[in-house]
């Protein structure tokens, strides 16, 4: 997943994927200066995406947000949203 930049990239991803998920399972959270990083499970139609998020942010504001997504074969679906995005699903693993 490439770094997102901007608040409309941004709401533009989240609203893309929100409506598939089912669930989410928060394993980690941690803060340190102007980053916030949260380990979680996302549960979708799919399956389960194992997530690490980290965010910058600046002046109470994210500047930029950057997800590292262990895949599933299960997911194809999510690497189908990806490339209709314009996005490459690199990285990713079966």
């Amino acid at each position: 997943m490439p770094t997102l930049t901007g608040r409309q990239t941004v709401l533009g991803f989240l609203a893309s994927i929100l409506p598939t998920v089912k669930g989410i399972e928060l394993k980690q959270h941690i803060v340190e200066g102007d980053y916030v990083a949260t380990v979680f499970d996302m549960e979708t139609a799919a399956g389960v995406d194992h997530v690490f998020d980290r965010i910058h942010i600046l002046d109470g504001k994210i500047t930029r947000s950057k997800e590292y997504t262990r895949f599933t074969i299960r997911n194809q679906e999510r690497r189908h949203r990806l490339k209709a995005l314009g996005e490459s699903p690199a990285g990713a693993r079966r």
